[in-house]
This record gives structure tokens, C-alpha cells and sequence, in this order.
């Protein structure tokens, strides 16, 4: 009796709030409804066609999308009063996956706080969520294609920007060894410019006449 008096406020809730389109998400699912002037609420039961309300989702994962149900009778929606269902939606690379990743949603606190009813089913049965119980699958192979190649073109975009930057960006040489010897010629042209046999002694003239022979570039 607590349960439902808690569904019909969240009911009257989430009614009123346009941005009640989703409850809760992670990188392997997203539990959401149905647009309200999209499919019904009981259109949107037993309907492949909800799939396209949350394969972009999924897609921008890279994953595929998939939705679970007990015997095609007991689906993973979460009924509320007053309000259109929420349907939970597994992201996942493959059915595996998509087994594993809803057994780690369903373990969460929060997922045992809102019991779907295919969570309640399998739960009164004592089973686990399995490959078979795979109800809707929306392969997202040509939308990850195209994610995965617009992501290679802004690596490239960003990779051919850095170039650029790095081509204005100042050079700076090092000096070669033959610029060594002619600044090392020159200084000692200088010397010599400098020195006199009547100022200086005759091996400072010699020395000075040496290093301009052995320092200038051949």
C-alpha cells in the first residue's frame, strides 16, 4: 500500500515536469519514456518502435541497444500512475553484454527501489536475467561508423591546427661549426689588428698570425 501511494506522487511528479523524459542513466543504460506525442502509453508497450528513442543514446557509446522481457508478457517497464511508462533501455556491444550490463543495473539500489516488471517476474521466479529474455534489439553498426569517423576527422582537424601553430612559432639555429671558425677568425684578426712589434713581444704577434691561419674557414 506504501508502494503504490509512493508511484501515484511520483506519478502526479513527474506529470507535471517537462523534463521528466528521464529517469536515470549510466554508460550501459537509460531508463526513459516515451515522448507523449509519440506512441501511446500502450503503443509504446510490446513496440519495437521505442528502440529509436534511445539508440542515439546508446550509438554515442558506441554500443547497440536492446530491451528485456519475461515471455514477451513481463517487459523491463516501470508503470506509473497518472503518467507514461518508463522503459529501461541496455546499451551493450552484443547480447553478453547486454545480459551482464542489466544483471549491474539491476543490482543497484536505485533499480530495486523502482522495480520493473519484468524485474519483479524474474526475481518472484528466482532467475536470472538471460540471452532469452532479449526482447528488441536496435543494431547501431552504421551510426558508431559514422561516430567513429567524425571522431577521426576532429583528431585530424586538431592535429593539422597544432602544425600550424608550431610553423609560426620562431625558429631558432644553432650556430654551425664553420660560424664558429669565423668568429673565432675574426676575434683573432682583430688580436693582430691590435698588435706591433713595437707593443708587443714577438710570440704575441706569432700566436695572433697562427689563429687566423688555422681558425679561417677553408
Amino acid at each position: 500500500m506504501k508502494k503504490a501511494i509512493v508511484i501515484i506522487i511520483l506519478g502526479l511528479l513527474l506529470s507535471g515536469n517537462a523534463y521528466a523524459n528521464e529517469l536515470e542513466s549510466s554508460k550501459v543504460h537509460i531508463f526513459k519514456q516515451i515522448p507523449s506525442d509519440t506512441l501511446g502509453k500502450k503503443e509504446a508497450r510490446k513496440n519495437s518502435a521505442r528502440l529509436k528513442y534511445a539508440k542515439d543514446y546508446c550509438a554515442k557509446l558506441k554500443k547497440n541497444t536492446y530491451t528485456f522481457a519475461y515471455q514477451n508478457n513481463f517487459e523491463d517497464v516501470f508503470k506509473v500512475i497518472f503518467a507514461k511508462d518508463y522503459f529501461r533501455f541496455i546499451c551493450a556491444g552484443s547480447k553478453i553484454e547486454a545480459v551482464e550490463n542489466l544483471r549491474s543495473v539491476m543490482n543497484t539500489k536505485w533499480a530495486k527501489n523502482y522495480e520493473t516488471d519484468y524485474q519483479k517476474k524474474i526475481r518472484k521466479l528466482g532467475i536470472a536475467p538471460s540471452i532469452d529474455h532479449i526482447q528488441f534489439i536496435y543494431d547501431a553498426k552504421e551510426e558508431i561508423e559514422n561516430i567513429i569517423i567524425a571522431e577521426k576527422e576532429e583528431k585530424k582537424k586538431i592535429a593539422e591546427k597544432k602544425e600550424e601553430e608550431k610553423k609560426k612559432e620562431p625558429k631558432t639555429t644553432e650556430p654551425s661549426p664553420d660560424d664558429n671558425k669565423v668568429v673565432a677568425a675574426a676575434s683573432a684578426v682583430s688580436r693582430l689588428a691590435k698588435c706591433s712589434l713595437a707593443t708587443s713581444s714577438l710570440a704575441d704577434f706569432l700566436s695572433a698570425i697562427s689563429a687566423v691561419v688555422v681558425l679561417a674557414p677553408k
